[in-house]
């Protein structure tokens, strides 16, 4: 089946649609990361909980967290793309993605607090560039996670073949 890119309307839809599809996890888990070990420990202090309980919220927001990304990203790789693809088809490559960024983002981590204290006369514009290049390698993790799971489907033999919009070229199937 040959598939051409998307309609302007359906375009505008689907980006206005993942919108809040995609902010409201994202809130949660950021809410959980910051928040998160604050909670943990006010519900341990107030309700007598033991230090394996204290333990298992700690694990419980850091799963939750993870699970809300491979959610996330999981949701932007089934419709963004103009091939449909099945829930199935996107996890692998939003669990690879969602390793790679917490590998990533721990090294970076690393970096970033052995390397920065030598550029603080710089204040807040280093702060600025250091997280614009967190996110640039937070976008490439998330490409590779998509590329990822383009390979598995052309490995399937289930790579969609795509066309331009020019109406004199023969349609072709794969």
């Amino acid at each position: 089946m040959v598939y051409t890119q998307y309609a302007f309307w359906r375009s505008i839809v689907v980006s206005i649609l993942l919108v809040p599809a995609i902010a409201v996890p994202v809130t949660v888990a950021a809410v959980m990361v910051i928040f998160g070990g604050t909670l943990a420990r006010l519900a341990a202090e107030y309700g007598g909980f033991s230090f394996l309980e204290s333990f298992l919220g700690f694990f419980f927001r850091w799963a939750t967290t993870v699970l809300l990304v491979v959610v996330v990203l999981a949701i932007i790789y089934r419709w963004s793309p103009v091939h449909p693809m099945r829930f199935v088809d996107v996890f692998p490559g939003a669990a690879l993605a969602t390793g790679l960024w917490i590998a990533v983002s721990l090294a970076f981590r690393l970096f970033t607090a052995s390397s920065l204290a030598r550029y603080q006369i710089y204040g807040s514009l280093t702060a600025v560039v250091v997280f614009l290049f967190w996110v640039y390698l937070s976008a490439f993790v998330f490409l590779v996670g998509a590329e990822f799971n383009a390979q598995l489907l052309e490995n399937r033999g289930e790579a969609p073949v795509v066309s331009s919009d020019d109406s004199s070229a023969p349609a072709t199937t794969a």
